[in-house]
């Protein structure tokens, strides 16, 4: 039986792009910069490592911007030892490779944002000595377990811009320093018991002492179970804004210690309970909130007498904005009633 001509040049190619090894960087654009300074371009026609490609000069930042580069493969971005930065964005990437990274001792900041990322594996980022990960505006949604385990330097993470539903609270294992996590514009809807467990503890950069900010604005959390900021003890930022919360329980924050509450935006009517235990941080924003007007009544009453700084500002202005016009229906009801007896009368 003979092959068709058309047929057999499909099976040759595919044959080839099987058999052909795949390549990561291919008519890739490459930027070097040394203390700010800008060093050389360089374009790699082809190659799956970016080191045998860089020209001899000394430099700590490379910036990859907008190219095609789909996959990075193991030891892609390898042996690489005097690199601090290096600036990963709109590459249209879709998938990294555990061990992608290696032999990068002096890595501290690895930006990969503004691509098409859906899944963090395991054995991608783990020991590596980042102090910054920005993995923002991709469309990841799957994070492995074990993904952020094991890197002792890590400071701050930026997984904002994404599509994550579920927060896992067996991430950041073995993060020392981790002080930042920036979840924003996500679709969470729960934070569970022991969520930061792994953020416990004091927490220093050299002489600079370190706390905590977690920001998960605009999300889709409607429930925080009441042991999820168990075992931490300070936090600087808090940020819950936007989400879709109706109740706040008041031990929620029992033994942490709070600088800035925000959870503006939700859909809490009323906070019930005890409000010394309810506004323990030192600056509380609620506005924003469908509030029952007597609900926020107390609640400014009793930040007056407090001294609590609880930021209600429109929610207040809408709530008298109410009561006026609640007045003038009144007082235009009683015009009207008037106005007709003084008919019925004549």
């Amino acid at each position: 039986m003979l092959v068709k001509p058309a047929l057999f040049c499909a099976l040759v190619a595919l044959v080839a792009s099987k058999s052909s090894p795949s390549v990561t960087f291919k008519n890739v654009l490459v930027s070097g910069y040394s203390m700010y300074t800008y060093k050389f371009n360089v374009t790699i026609k082809s190659s799956n490592n970016l080191k045998e490609n860089l020209p001899k000069q000394v430099f700590d930042r490379l910036d990859i911007i907008n190219s095609e580069i789909p996959v990075l493969y193991k030891n892609s971005i390898s042996d690489l030892e005097d690199l601090d930065e290096l600036i990963f964005a709109n590459n249209e990437l879709s998938d990294i490779q555990p061990g992608a990274f290696k032999n990068v001792p002096q890595l501290r900041k690895l930006e990969i944002r503004n691509n098409k990322l859906e899944e963090i594996k395991a054995g991608v980022f783990n020991n590596l000595n980042i102090a910054t990960l920005d993995l923002s505006n991709n469309s990841i949604s799957t994070i492995a377990s074990g993904a952020f385990d094991d890197m002792p330097e890590l400071l701050n993470v930026n997984l904002a811009d994404n599509r994550v539903k579920i927060w896992n609270k067996n991430w950041f294992a073995n993060t020392p320093l981790l002080a930042r996590v920036s979840f924003q514009n996500n679709l969470i809807e729960e934070i569970p018991s022991n969520a930061f467990r792994h953020f416990q503890g004091e927490k220093q950069f050299g002489s600079v002492p370190l706390t905590i900010n977690i920001v998960l604005s605009h999300n889709l959390i409607k429930h925080i179970h009441n042991d999820a900021f168990k075992g931490l003890e300070k936090i600087n930022n808090l940020w819950l804004d936007g989400n879709e919360l109706s109740e706040w329980d008041e031990n929620l924050l029992t033994g942490v210690s709070v600088h800035d509450l925000r959870i503006d935006n939700n859909k809490l009517e009323c906070l019930d309970g005890n409000l010394d235990k309810v506004f323990v941080a030192a600056t509380t924003h609620i506005d924003g909130n469908p509030w029952d007007c007597g609900c926020l009544k107390n609640i400014d009453l009793w930040a007056s007498k407090a001294t609590q700084h609880v930021v209600m500002i429109y929610s207040k202005m809408n709530c008298d904005a109410e009561r006026i016009a609640r007045k003038l229906d009144a007082l235009d009801l009683r015009l009207k009633e008037l106005r007709k007896n003084n008919t019925d009368v004549m």
